[in-house]
């Protein structure tokens, strides 16, 4: 039996601008006080609503900042497609959750707000809906 392996992709000049180097982890501590932590706030300086955050919405809230912070910091990704560098863009990001019932509508919501996607409030009550019907 053949053995699995992650074959790296095709190779492309390095560009100033890249996202490179390890993947990206934040622990956020429960209990704590986030008001501190400028990634938490680099976005939403002036939104009042961060003091009421509880639980998974505190994460949902660093998040979407942290998606506006890359999107706003004219970072690129390289496209096969076109063989050239275009800007980073929302569908090259993707949010990984160990368990998605009670946080995906959360994190929607949050995305919906935060982000100014109205169709991703009704995705939230649609899967809201087929949550609680299985």
């Amino acid at each position: 039996m053949k053995k699995s392996r992650l074959y790296p992709g095709l190779p492309y000049e390095k560009h100033a601008r890249t996202l490179t180097g390890a993947a990206e982890v934040a622990v956020i501590c429960r209990g704590e006080d986030v008001s501190s932590d400028a990634a938490f706030h680099e976005v939403a300086k002036d939104d009042a609503d961060t003091d009421e955050l509880t639980g998974f919405e505190i994460e949902a809230q660093y998040i979407a900042n942290r998606i506006l912070a890359l999107i706003a910091s004219e970072h690129v990704v390289f496209d096969k497609d076109r063989g050239a560098y275009r800007p980073l863009a929302y569908r090259d990001i993707a949010v990984l959750l160990r368990a998605v019932a009670g946080k995906a509508n959360i994190l929607l919501e949050v995305f919906a707000d935060r982000m100014a996607f109205p169709h991703m409030r009704r995705l939230a009550a649609a899967t809201s809906r087929r949550v609680r019907s299985a």
